[in-house]
């Protein structure tokens, strides 16, 4: 079903024209009247159980009593009530029209999407099965009664804004959430009890076990986030009628004002004002806004360093609401996407039965050309649908509980990035969007900063990457586990919060962490001293500036554009003469480590992005190590213990061919010369593919680790000793090569 809604001067003549038709039916049944109704959306008559046609679920449709109304995903409908209430049904919701019954009135004289209050008395109970709605209840007739029911209880209401979710939970109980934009409504648990009163701008958490036992219920405020997202709906809901539904405090009970009285919106905004001067957080807007969160519970301004965080707050939350804007136009995109994409499928079906009855239309077009262009297009649709739904990430109803839930960790965040310098608008999008996120970024802040970590690019890079801080706190975590809860570790890992969900992925694939914290240090660490590298060139290059003549503005670019050494030396060739060339040569020397760092640090960020290679790389040096020091130690069994103890004093990590040679040589004569040799060389092997000996190298060929991988694992199948492949990472295209060449020798006999 396409996305329908009634445009302004159609739904007015829409009433006109059925005026008297519902005069005479709402004597004693109210009409429900479809404002709207986007995506898939179908009603049930809840005596039949019969689906009401489709042609009649439209806007402009009229339902009553009696009816039960589910929505699908990315749908809606707004109905308005002939009592003034417009519900707005949102999406995989269902909604039980139990009761509506309206004493009778004159249609032809009553504007319904105008109404302050009812126009007559009526009696309305819906049941909310499952989903969310918001409701904007204009004022009752004090004979009138407007209840909403749910499996948790039952909220009675006089005149009211508010927004209801059930969610059903695993373990088959219901879950209730309340919030209220503006009036008061009675919430009474299912099965009876005291009714808890919700005022404007609180919030109600409430719950029913599997057993039927009530759980316990917690009052709260509303975020600021929720109350915009309400109002948002209720706007929506207007804009489907062609009306601009009214905002703020509901004005429903107060009396008219004398002329020469100020407004009580005008009163507000002056107590607003004020309050905010008052606190210290200004008189202007931001200061206005702040109190509105404070009025919310988000902010405590008698607490001073809350009050310090009032600013950020309100930017955090008009981004926010610019966010959620954009979510709700590609919300509606999608669900026009969709809607399309039923009717082609449904198309389609038609086509194939046509073609089955061999029956032929007059497109021009056999019906299999038919049927082929409308395959080609549904997946194309479905390609395009995907695509759009990752551009979306959360949808409106998930961002805003996110945020809401997290405001206080979110903004933590932000002013944390904004004290790293690395705050922007961007950066406060990506960390709303990931606002569950909030308190896992401030735990890992915590922890590396307990652990003496000062680096501005360590606590930046944890900041930066707000997706990723969920991931970021288990390799953290794992370190600890491990016992490196060092600085050194702790910074290596919060510089590279980019790619913690690769590192995340290399543990989970089965490399031992120890592995991949050696591969991201040894990473990280090229990167740390390329950046020194350059800021050392910087240095150089400001102090040949600032001694000797001064050297021409456009050969100084010429130098800092060249891009490789033969411009640079090229350059110089051509001022061998000059009064300056002793400074050009320290220029060109500048310039040439500033390009070398530039590439040492393009390699490591390569590098980086390939840490789930690099670190099972490290990991199967360190297997292999392992295993040729198991071999060692079965040689030494077979030598006399003052033998084992000479040769192991004389061979270490750091012992070179040469010492091998002089050592193998000390024992020419020696009995048990081959048992000698044998343990002098697989020692030498573990030494060797020690990993911390092998990760530079592993790294700086980062791009070939798979290739390596699978080579080392084609040698071990075809029986060949791994050391010297492992061992060379530089030369892993030839040892492929190789192994190749020789397992398909070996198979093909």
């Amino acid at each position: 079903m396409k996305s329908i809604k009634l445009p302004f001067p159609y739904f007015f003549l829409f009433l006109f024209s059925f005026g008297h038709l519902l005069a005479e039916e709402i004597s004693t049944k109210g009409a429900l009247i479809i404002a709207s109704v986007e995506g898939q959306v179908s009603v049930i008559n809840n005596e039949t159980q019969q689906e009401v046609p489709s042609e009649r679920v439209v806007a402009g449709g009229v339902l009553y009593d009696g009816h039960t109304v589910k929505t699908g995903p990315s749908s809606k409908m707004v109905l308005l009530l002939t009592n003034g209430t417009v519900a707005t049904i949102k999406a995989e919701s269902s909604l039980n029209i139990k009761k509506f019954t309206q004493e009778k009135f004159d249609m032809s004289k009553t504007n319904l999407s105008e109404l302050k209050g009812e126009p007559s008395k009526s009696n309305v109970v819906i049941d909310i099965e499952i989903g969310d709605m918001v409701v904007d209840v204009k004022k009752l007739d004090k004979k009138s009664s407007f209840n909403i029911e749910s499996p948790v209880g039952t909220a009675g209401i006089r005149g009211t804004v508010p927004a209801i979710s059930v969610m059903q939970m695993p373990d088959g109980g219901f879950q209730q959430k309340t919030a209220m934009l503006r009036g008061e409504i009675a919430f009474t648990p299912r099965g009876g009890g005291l009714p808890t009163m919700l005022g404007p701008g609180q919030s109600l958490a409430s719950g029913i076990g599997p057993n039927g036992i009530m759980l316990p219920m917690q009052l709260g405020q509303v975020s600021q986030a929720m109350m915009t997202a309400i109002q948002a709906d209720v706007e929506a809901a207007g804009a489907a009628m062609g009306i601009s539904p009214e905002g703020g405090v509901d004005a429903s009970d107060a009396t008219v004002p004398d002329a020469d009285e100020p407004s009580e919106d005008e009163l507000n905004e002056s107590d607003d004002k004020r309050k905010g001067a008052s606190k210290g957080v200004g008189d202007d807007d931001n200061g206005t806004d702040a109190v509105a969160l404070d009025k919310a519970g988000l902010i405590d301004l008698n607490d001073p360093e809350q009050a310090a965080k009032a600013d950020s707050f309100v930017e955090v939350s008009t981004l926010s609401a610019g966010s959620y804007a954009a979510k709700g136009e590609k919300e509606a995109e999608i669900a026009a996407q969709k809607s399309e994409l039923d009717g082609d499928k449904s198309q389609l079906a038609e086509l194939k039965l046509q073609r089955n009855s061999r029956r032929n239309d007059d497109s021009g077009l056999s019906i299999d050309e038919q049927i082929t262009a409308l395959e080609s297009k549904i997946s194309n649709s479905e390609i395009e649908i995907a695509s759009s739904e990752t551009e979306l990430g959360k949808g409106t109803a998930s961002f805003v509980e996110a945020l809401s839930d997290n405001m206080a960790s979110t903004v933590d965040v932000i002013i944390e990035a904004e004290a790293l310098g690395v705050k922007s608008e961007d950066l406060i999008t990506q960390t709303t969007e990931n606002a569950e996120n909030a308190p896992i970024t401030n735990s890992n802040l915590k922890l590396v900063k307990e652990a003496g970590v000062t680096d501005n690019d360590a606590l930046a890079g944890l900041v930066s990457s707000p997706d990723k801080s969920d991931e970021a706190q288990e390799m953290l975590e794992s370190a600890v586990e491990l016992g490196q809860a060092d600085s050194e570790t702790f910074a290596a890992l919060a510089r590279s919060t980019d790619v913690a969900d690769e590192m995340k992925k290399a543990k989970d694939s089965g490399t031992d962490v120890d592995s991949v914290l050696v591969a991201i240090k040894t990473t990280d660490s090229k990167k740390q001293v390329a950046k020194q590298k350059k800021v050392e060139a910087q240095k150089k290059k400001e102090e040949a500036l600032a001694s000797g003549v001064e050297i021409p503005s456009g050969l100084i670019s010429s130098i800092d554009s060249a891009q490789d050494e033969a411009a640079l030396t090229l350059l110089l060739e051509e001022n061998t003469d000059t009064v300056y060339f002793d400074q050009l040569v320290a220029l060109k020397e500048s310039r040439s480590d500033i390009i070398s760092a530039d590439a040492e640090t393009l390699a490591a960020d390569n590098a980086k992005t390939k840490i789930v290679d690099t670190s099972a790389y490290v990991g199967k040096v360190k297997e292999i190590s392992e295993k040729k020091l198991e071999e060692a130690n079965e040689q030494k069994k077979g030598l006399s213990a003052s033998t084992v103890a000479a040769i192991e004093a004389a061979l270490t990590i750091d012992s070179t061919d040469e010492d091998i040679t002089t050592l193998k040589a000390a024992y020419a004569d020696d009995a048990s010369y081959d048992t000698i040799i044998s343990f002098v060389d697989k020692l030498k092997s573990s030494f060797d593919l020690d990993p911390s000996k092998m990760a530079s190298g592993i790294v700086d060929n980062a791009e070939t680790a798979a290739d390596n991988l699978d080579t080392i694992s084609k040698a071990e199948k075809l029986g060949v000793d791994p050391v010297s492949i492992a061992q060379k990472p530089e030369r892993a295209k030839e040892y492929k090569e190789i192994t190749t060449q020789v397992a398909e020798d070996k198979e093909s006999g």
